[in-house]
């Protein structure tokens, strides 16, 4: 063997083993990138069924505790304020008329204009 050949190997092995160190294995490496794309989709499908559940019209006079749950800012409190009022009241003849249920106020009825029925 030739007297340089071996140190040029070893000065070759040496410098290429903080490269081969740093660079993850492909094992290693799959279930980070499927982690990421489960969470990416999941991050991607909630603003899509929020939009889908806050698109859907929704008749004041007859819906019923859910269906006005699909309202923006309408939890289970105010969708049953909202029933028992018209229960009480009567049916809602403009969008304006829910400011009197306890819980509702200008900003929620602008934020639902058009997702109301009457």
């Amino acid at each position: 063997m030739k007297p340089y050949l071996l140190p040029g190997l070893i000065a070759t092995a040496l410098l290429a083993l903080p490269v081969a160190a740093d660079k993850p294995s492909q094992a290693d490496a799959q279930p980070q990138v499927k982690a990421q794309t489960e969470t990416k989709l999941k991050n991607q499908a909630k603003p899509q069924a929020e939009a889908m559940a806050h698109s859907a019209k929704v008749n004041i006079n007859t819906a019923s505790v859910d269906e006005l749950q699909g309202l923006k800012g309408i939890g289970e409190v105010k969708a049953k304020a909202i029933i028992a009022y018209r229960e009480k009241h009567g049916n809602f003849k403009s969008a304006q008329e829910l400011a009197n249920v306890s819980g509702i106020g200008p900003k929620l009825i602008e934020q639902n204009m058009g997702m109301i029925l009457f």
